[in-house]
């Protein structure tokens, strides 16, 4: 097994929405600018990117072994609206399952060209169940800060991961995914770390609580959950498409060569064969999680991705390999949730779930209105059931079913 010491990279991606202002992200500002610290660690990062290819990850794609990734959540918030709901966390924890798992509802048509290249990264989500001291835990935390916002800067981040600076101490990195939701004041989206062994303290994500999750704050049009998904990306030691410079190297072979980062939601095939020595005639993967697309356009990763992922997973992030704090959470990778019906949609006084499958763990139905609130809650005796509604007012509405197996989240529309 290859164990290189793969450098640190703080990932910042400044996904700045304004008219037609670029977006930006320092992941390759702030590599150099550790390369010219540390010069040794380029030698080092080249090293991993030549050979990681022929470390065996026969284990991963056989199934032989599993991947199950606990996160935590620290959530800092100066005021209501920042501090989000459960809701909108689990939301984001729905896509993360969907997205690394091709579970997503939005992904490639079969007839599009780019379908073969689709990678399934067969890894298991959920907030965490226990702390680090043995504890029952949600998974989450919360503190209200005095700061209204933050810099995506390195002096702002030791605020953010330091409870000793005010912010919270993120939980070892060797046993949790640790996501810090904040609010960024210069347009950032988040931010990720490429794994590495030092500093442990600061693994992880920052997200801002209007790109985390697809409901409550989550603004259009990074309301998908994609940033998170982007971020993790880096997490799994995922560079860029475009390889941080014009037609550069993400170190993945079967994602063609990119010229620049592509914004919006552009149309199929764009600049085709725009980059010196690509070939094909599909043009940019601009669908792909790691390019700077709105989250409605962006649908995939790639086998070569999830090659690379395994490779980070068989090394620095080996702890999580057979993990079994996520229980029996990856039976969602086997579900169909198109199978479970919430019907009828728009519903009156009562709607019906049908297609939960036969168990004897009890499931638990959970209505949340649009800003993350619980409403209501009761639990599942059959697998189909009758659930009256006739006490809430007109609205859009998410309806969470969950048991210890599976978490499945629907949107539901009661008009009276």
């Amino acid at each position: 097994m290859i164990k290189p010491s793969i450098i640190l990279l703080l990932s910042l991606c400044y996904f700045t929405k304004i008219s037609l202002a670029v977006e930006k992200c320092a992941s390759q500002i702030k590599l150099n600018q550790l390369f010219e610290q540390y010069p040794e660690k380029k030698a080092e990062m080249d090293s991993f990117n030549a050979n990681y290819d022929k470390i065996d990850l026969s284990s991963f794609r056989t199934g032989a072994v599993t991947v199950n990734i606990p996160i935590v959540v620290h959530v800092l918030y100066n005021n209501s609206t920042q501090n989000i709901s459960d809701a909108q966390i689990q939301s984001q924890i729905d896509v993360l399952n969907q997205d690394f798992n091709n579970l997503n509802s939005d992904k490639l048509a079969n007839t599009h060209p780019f379908y073969s290249s689709i990678g399934n990264a067969n890894i298991t989500f959920c907030l965490a169940t226990t702390d680090p001291n043995g504890n029952a835990t949600s998974g989450i935390e919360r503190k209200q800060v005095s700061q209204n916002s933050f810099d995506a800067e390195a002096a702002d981040e030791t605020i953010i991961k330091k409870s000793v600076n005010g912010g919270i101490d993120g939980w070892d990195k060797t046993k949790y995914l640790n996501i810090w939701i904040v609010k960024f004041d210069d347009g950032t989206l988040g931010y990720g770390t490429f794994p590495d062994e030092t500093p442990a303290i600061y693994d992880g994500l920052v997200v801002d609580y209007r790109a985390f999750g697809t409901i409550g704050q989550a603004s259009y049009p990074y309301n998908k959950g994609r940033t998170t998904t982007h971020e993790l990306g880096h997490w799994l030691n995922l560079f860029h498409i475009w390889g941080d410079s014009f037609c550069g190297n993400d170190f993945v072979n079967d994602t063609p060569k990119q010229e620049a980062e592509n914004y919006d939601c552009p149309t199929f095939p764009i600049n085709i064969n725009g980059c010196s020595g690509a070939t094909g005639s599909n043009g940019e993967m601009f669908m792909n999680y790691m390019d700077y697309v709105d989250d409605a356009c962006m649908n995939m990763f790639t086998n070569g991705q999830v090659t690379r992922m395994y490779a980070v997973l068989n090394t620095y992030r080996s702890s999580f390999i057979n993990n079994t704090s996520c229980g029996s959470v990856s039976a969602i990778h086997n579900s169909n949730l198109d199978a479970i019906k919430v019907y009828p949609n728009p519903a009156v006084n009562y709607f019906y779930i049908d297609g939960l499958s036969t168990t004897n763990d009890l499931y638990t139905v959970r209505i949340y209105n649009e800003v993350g609130q619980l409403i209501k809650q009761q639990q599942l005796q059959h697998q189909q059931e009758e659930i009256a509604i006739f006490d809430l007012i007109n609205g859009n509405y998410i309806v969470n079913i969950s048991n210890s197996s599976n978490n499945i989240t629907k949107k539901l529309i009661i008009l009276h």
